[in-house]
C-alpha cells in the first residue's frame, strides 16, 4: 500500500488507544521505535533558598546547538554575564524541590527487520520513481514537523503530576510528550515511522516483544508492564532493555528497592548503558541516597561522553539538594547549552542562580525559561519573588498580577504576594492575598496546606497585617491558627502584644509602651524562645468588648492627612536606601517622618533657646544637661515599634539583666553558605580587606599565614589558610576620652565583631556581630552623652556665622556614628539612627530633600569606619548641599489631632494612598 495509507492506518490504531491493535501494527509495519518513558523523582530535601514552589511534572525537550538562541526581554542583565558579584535576597522561608525532568537515553539502536515480509516495501512503492520518493519523503517531514508543533503546544498546556509521587514523562528523547495517554500515543505514531527501538537487540522477534513492554510502561500500564516484563526475562534474561523497562515501572509504582535491583542488572548485562546507571541515580534519589545517586550521574555523564543534556540537570538537582548551588548552577548551564529549549533547566538555573545571589543571572534565566513556555506558572512565581526579595516593587507585582491571571487561586503565589505587599507597607492589601492564600491552601499543585511551615507563616502572617491595620480580633484569631499548627511559633508573643494594644487603642499613644512588657517576655520574642519557659510571666486580659476594633474604612480628618501624615511622609521618604533589595515601605516613610517631627518638638518645648540661639558658653552651660539624649531616642524607637508592632524592637539594657550581662547581639550576614545575601553582599568586599588588614594583628596566625592571608582573594582563600572559624574586632575611636593606658591618645572602643564561620555541607557565613554587653553600653553611653552635650552647645550658641552649619552637622554625625557602632536595640538601629538625623534637622526648621546616593547604608558606613571624622566626610559628601527649609512649628501638635493609639493607626492605614518617593 502507499506511504500516505500506511500512515493513515497507523494514525487510526494509534489514535483508538488500543494495545492489541498496536501489536496488529508492530506485525504490519515492523519494529515500533520506541523508548521506555522518562520519569522524575521523588520531592525530597529542603534548600533554604527559595520560597517557591516548583512545577512537579515539567518535560523538556532538545534541540541542535545550532538552535536560535533566545535574548532575555527582562530588565536585568543578560545570561552571559559572568560576574559573581551580584547580590541577592535572601531568602529565603522555602520549599521542597526535586530533580527534574525525565531520563532521556542517548543510546538508540536501530533495529531492522531485514527477513521479515512485514517490513518489506510494497510493489506499489518500489514503482516510484526516486523523485517522487523524496517529494513523498519531504512531504512527510513537513508532516512530521507540525504534528510534533501540535503535540508541543499540548504538553505546554498541560498540568503537572502530583507532588509526594514518581513524575512520569516524556516518551522519546527528541520530543517532549505530556504524560497523556493520547499525546503519548501521537508520540508513538512518531516514533514508529523512524523503525528504531532504544536499547534494541538488533534481533526482530526479540524487539516486537520488547517494544510492546515499553508501550506498555509509555501507556500507564505499569502493573501490566510488569508482568509483561517478567515473563520476558523469562525468555531472554539478559536482555538489558527489559530490566530497563521493569525497573522503570518498578520505580513508578514507587518499588524503588525492585527497580533499583533491576537497574543493577542491566548494569551487569552492559556496564556501558549509561541510561541505566541514570535510571538508577535517579531512583537511588527518590530513596535519599543522595551520594550514590550522584556518583550514577556521573558515570551515566561519562559514558555518554558529556552529550547527556538530561543528566547535568539530573546532577544539578541534587547539588541544589546539597545546597551546592555552585555546582548546581555549573550543571544547569551545561543542560542548557544541550539543549536550549529545555525551560526547566533555564528555571532551575535561575533557582540556583537565586541561591547564590546572582539576582540578575537569575531573572535572565527564568525569562528564557517563560520564554519558551509562557505558561509556565512556577517560573512566575520563581521571577515574581526573586523581584520581592530584591526590593522591585512593581515588576514583583506585574509578574504577580499575569501569574493570577492564568491561575487566579494560586495558593503560594497568594502567599508570597502577601509578603510583598506587608513587606512595602501595604498592609490592607497584604491581608487579601493572604486570605486567598488560606481560601486555596488545599488547590492540587499550588495549596500551601501540604507544608506545614508555610501553612503556619501564611496564618501569622495574616495576623500580623491584621494587628498592625488594627483588626485585632481576627488577628489572634490568626495567631491561634498558627500556633495550632506549631505550639512554640512566635505567634503566641504576637498575639500577646496585640490583645495589648487593643487594650490601648482608645489611650494616649504615650501610655502606649511595649518596654513595659516583662523582660523575659521581650527576650523570649527577641530569640524566638518558647512560650513555656517563659515563668511567672501573667498573659494578656481577653478582649473588652467595649472596645472596637479600627475600622479600615475609617479615615484620618484632611487636616490630619494635609498637616500630618503628607509632610511627615515628605520628610522620612529620604530614608529610603537604594540599594539591592531594600523595598520601599510607605509606613516607614510615615514612622520616620512622625519620630523626627515629634522629637523635633520636644527638644524645642524642652530647650526654648533652641530655636535661635545666641546664647554665650556660659549661659548655655545650664540648659546642656536638661535633656539627655536618651529621652530624645526612645521617641524614634516608640514610633518604630508602633510602625511594626510585631517586630521585635526593644532596648538591650531592657531586656534581661542576665542577658544584658552575656551580652545580646545583633547579627548581619554578607555572605552565607554560598549566598550572596541580597541587602548587604555589597558590604563584602570593603569588610574582607578589614579582616586581611585586623587578622595578623589580632590572631595568632603562623608567620608564612601573614604573606598569604595578605594574599587572599576572598573569605574561603582565608579559611583555606587557618581552618577554623574566627572573628576580629573592628576599632572605634573616641572623640572625647583619653586612653587610661595610653596619655595623650584617644580610647577606642570595640566596634564590631567580623566573624566567619565554617558552614555545612558547603561553604561559610561571613556576618557582622555585636554584642551589647554592660561594659560596653557605659563606655558608648558616656560617649554618645558627650555628643550630644556637643550639638545642644553648639545649637544654643550659634550666632548665624560662617562654619556653624557645617559644625552642626558634622556634630549630628558624630552620635549617629556612634549611635550606629553602639547598635543598642534588638532591632531597628539603623532606622532609628537615620531618624535622629531627620529629627536634628527639622528641630532647626530644615530637612533633607536629596535621596541617599544609589549603594550607599549610611549605618554601614559607620559600622566599617573606624574614625568619626572619616564618616563625617562621607556624609558631608551629599548631605550639605541637599537641605531645604522646613517649618516645622506649622505640624499640629500630636496630642491635640492624635489622641489616642487608634488615630494613629488610621494613619498608617492610610499612608499607602499618599504619593511620595
Amino acid at each position: 500500500m502507499s506511504t500516505n495509507n500506511k500512515n493513515t492506518k497507523i494514525s487510526k490504531i494509534l489514535d483508538q488507544i488500543d494495545i492489541n491493535q498496536l501489536k496488529v501494527l508492530i506485525d504490519e509495519v515492523g519494529v515500533v521505535v520506541l523508548q521506555i518513558k522518562n520519569y522524575g523523582t521523588l520531592n525530597i530535601g529542603n534548600p533554604e533558598f527559595d520560597e517557591s514552589s516548583h512545577e512537579d511534572s515539567e518535560s523538556s525537550y532538545t534541540t541542535s546547538e545550532s538552535s536560535s538562541s533566545y535574548s532575555s526581554e527582562s530588565d536585568e542583565s543578560s545570561y552571559s554575564s559572568e560576574s559573581d558579584d551580584e547580590e541577592f535576597p535572601i531568602q529565603q522561608e522555602q520549599e521542597k524541590i526535586s530533580p527534574l525532568n525525565p531520563v532521556n537515553s542517548d543510546k538508540t539502536i536501530q533495529s531492522q527487520n531485514k527477513g521479515s515480509d512485514t517490513n518489506n516495501t510494497t510493489k506499489e512503492e518500489e514503482e516510484v520513481n526516486k523523485s517522487e520518493k523524496e517529494k513523498v519523503k519531504k512531504l512527510e517531514e513537513e508532516q512530521l514537523k507540525k504534528a510534533q508543533e501540535v503535540i508541543q503546544k499540548k504538553v505546554n498546556a498541560s498540568n503537572n503530576t502530583p507532588k509526594k509521587v514518581l513524575r512520569v514523562e516524556e516518551v522519546d528523547e527528541d520530543d517532549d510528550f505530556s504524560n497523556n495517554e493520547s499525546e503519548t500515543l501521537k508520540a508513538a505514531e512518531y516514533v514508529a515511522q523512524t523503525k528504531q527501538l532504544q536499547n534494541g537487540t538488533n534481533n526482530p522477534v526479540i524487539d516486537k516483544e520488547l517494544a510492546m513492554g515499553y508501550l506498555y510502561v509509555n501507556n500507564n500500564r505499569v502493573k501490566e508492564a510488569v508482568d509483561y516484563f517478567t515473563v520476558f526475562l523469562n525468555k531472554y534474561p539478559n536482555v538489558v532493555g527489559a530490566f530497563l523497562g521493569r525497573g522503570t515501572a518498578f520505580a513508578m509504582l514507587s518499588n524503588f528497592e525492585k527497580a533499583i535491583q533491576d537497574f543493577t542488572s542491566a548494569i551487569k548485562y552492559d556496564p556501558k548503558c549509561g541510561d541505566a546507571y541514570k535510571r538508577r541515580g535517579q531512583t537511588l534519589v527518590a530513596c535519599g541516597k543522595l551520594y550514590e545517586g550522584l556518583e550514577d550521574f556521573n558515570k551515566a555523564i561519562e559514558l555518554s561522553n558529556g552529550k547527556d543534556g538530561d543528566c547535568y540537570a539530573q546532577r544539578g538537582s541534587v547539588y541544589q539538594m546539597l545546597k551546592n548551588y555552585e555546582k548546581g548552577r555549573a550543571d544547569f548551564r551545561e543542560a542548557v547549552r544541550k539543549n536550549s529549549m529545555d525551560f526547566n533547566s533555564w528555571n532551575h538555573l535561575g533557582l540556583n542562580n537565586n541561591a547564590l545571589g546572582l539576582v540578575a543571572e537569575a531573572a535572565d534565566a527564568y525569562a528564557r525559561a517563560l520564554q519558551i513556555k509562557d505558561d509556565f506558572i512556577e517560573c512566575y512565581v520563581n521571577l515574581a519573588q526573586l523581584h520581592k526579595d530584591a526590593g522591585n516593587f512593581q515588576r514583583s507585582k506585574d509578574v504577580f498580577n499575569k501569574l493570577f491571571r492564568m491561575q487566579p487561586n494560586h495558593s503560594n503565589g497568594h502567599y508570597i504576594c502577601g509578603v510583598l505587599y506587608q513587606q512595602s507597607g501595604y498592609h490592607l492589601a497584604a491581608i487579601k492575598e493572604f486570605t486567598l492564600a488560606i481560601t486555596n491552601r488545599n488547590e492540587p499543585v499550588s495549596g500551601i496546606a501540604k507544608d506545614p511551615d508555610r501553612m503556619c507563616e501564611a496564618w501569622r502572617y495574616r495576623g500580623v497585617t491584621r494587628s498592625a491595620s488594627g483588626q485585632f480580633r481576627l488577628a489572634v484569631k490568626d495567631f491561634e491558627c498558627a500556633m495550632e499548627l506549631k505550639s512554640d511559633d512566635t505567634a503566641w508573643y504576637m498575639k500577646e502584644i496585640a490583645l495589648y494594644t487593643h487594650h490601648h487603642l482608645n489611650k494616649p499613644f504615650e501610655e502606649w509602651d511595649l518596654e513595659s512588657f516583662y523582660p523575659f517576655f521581650k527576650e523570649g520574642f527577641c530569640k524566638h524562645l518558647i512560650p513555656a519557659a517563659l515563668h511567672r510571666y501573667e498573659e494578656q486580659p481577653p478582649f473588652e468588648e467595649s472596645i472596637s476594633d479600627v475600622d479600615e474604612k475609617s479615615l484620618p480628618s484632611q487636616n490630619v492627612i494635609n498637616k500630618v501624615i503628607i509632610p511627615a511622609m515628605n520628610i522620612g521618604k529620604y530614608m529610603q536606601y537604594d540599594s539591592q533589595g531594600f523595598v520601599h515601605n510607605k509606613a516607614q516613610y510615615l514612622m520616620a517622618g512622625m519620630a523626627a517631627i515629634e522629637m523635633a518638638k520636644k527638644i524645642r518645648d524642652i530647650l526654648p533657646e533652641w530655636v535661635f540661639g545666641g546664647l554665650t558658653e556660659e549661659q548655655a552651660k545650664p540648659y546642656i544637661g536638661k535633656l539627655h539624649w536618651r529621652d530624645v531616642m526612645k521617641i524614634a524607637v516608640k514610633w518604630r515599634q508602633i510602625s511594626e508592632p510585631n517586630d521585635p524592637v526593644y532596648w538591650i539594657d531592657l531586656l534581661t539583666h542576665e542577658q544584658f550581662e552575656e551580652g545580646f547581639g545583633s547579627h548581619t550576614p554578607m555572605f552565607i553558605g554560598q549566598t550572596r545575601v541580597v541587602r548587604y553582599y555589597c558590604q563584602y568586599q570593603r569588610a574582607f580587606e578589614i579582616v586581611k588588614k585586623l587578622l595578623p594583628e589580632q590572631l595568632k596566625i603562623k608567620e608564612e599565614w601573614v604573606k598569604k592571608v595578605q594574599t587572599a582573594k576572598n573569605i574561603q582563600d582565608i579559611l583555606d589558610i587557618i581552618k577554623s572559624d574566627f572573628h576580629v574586632i573592628t576599632p572605634c575611636k573616641s572623640l572625647y576620652f583619653d586612653d587610661p593606658d595610653k596619655p595623650g591618645t584617644k580610647r577606642t572602643y570595640e566596634g564590631t565583631r567580623l566573624v566567619v564561620e565554617i558552614k555545612q555541607p558547603v561553604g561559610y557565613e561571613f556576618a557582622i556581630k555585636t554584642p551589647c554587653t554592660m561594659p560596653r553600653w557605659k563606655l558608648y553611653d558616656e560617649e554618645l552623652t558627650e555628643c550630644w552635650k556637643n550639638i545642644v552647645r553648639l545649637v544654643l550658641t550659634r550666632k548665624g556665622k560662617k562654619g556653624e552649619e557645617e559644625a552642626l552637622l558634622r556634630a549630628m554625625f558624630d552620635f549617629t556614628f556612634y549611635w550606629y557602632n553602639f547598635m543598642p536595640l534588638s532591632r531597628g538601629t539603623a532606622a532609628t539612627g537615620f531618624v535622629f538625623m531627620l529629627a536634628m534637622l527639622a528641630s532647626l526648621n530644615y530637612q533633607i530633600n536629596k535621596h541617599i546616593p544609589k549603594g550607599m547604608q549610611t549605618d554601614w558606613e559607620a559600622i566599617l569606619c573606624d574614625d568619626p571624622k572619616k564618616f563625617e566626610d562621607v556624609m558631608m559628601g551629599w548631605m550639605k548641599d541637599s537641605i531645604t527649609q522646613f517649618d516645622v512649628e506649622s505640624v499640629p501638635d500630636f496630642k491635640r489631632v492624635l489622641p489616642t493609639v487608634r488615630s494613629i493607626i488610621e494613619c498608617f492605614n492610610y499612608c499607602p494612598q499618599v504619593k511620595c518617593e
